[in-house]
């Protein structure tokens, strides 16, 4: 088999399995059927809380690896790069804050801290 027909069946398989991980519903919101966060980006039967919840709970430190922080264990033995865990968080919260046109309030909408009453 040539290099070429190997690269083509490893995209296949890839391309398989991420079809099958985001038309498969999750049993549980531990993300056991996961093995990448973009598979719980690409999941369709999560939500947005949900999503954010099984990569919560990735990023905790319970899946640390021992002697390297930057790298979790889930628990269907998967290894994943925390900053990937953190780029899919992030990419869920563009999505929400996308949506939200709501003008922002607080120390940070004018560039001033809390106005102060004299008290």
């Amino acid at each position: 088999m040539a290099v070429r027909d190997l690269l083509a069946a490893f995209r296949v398989r890839a391309w398989r399995r991420a079809v099958e991980a985001s038309t498969r519903p999750a049993t549980d919101l531990t993300g056991t059927s996961f093995r990448h966060p973009r598979d719980v980006l690409a999941n369709i039967y999560l939500g947005k809380a949900q999503k954010r919840q099984v990569l919560a709970y990735w990023a905790s430190d319970i899946h640390a690896v021992p002697d390297h922080p930057a790298l979790r264990r889930l628990d269907n033995g998967s290894t994943v790069v925390i900053d990937e865990i953190l780029d899919a968080l992030k990419h869920l919260d563009g999505i929400d804050m996308a949506g939200d046109k709501s003008p922002r309030r607080g120390p940070d909408a004018a560039g001033k801290g809390p106005a102060e009453d004299g008290r």
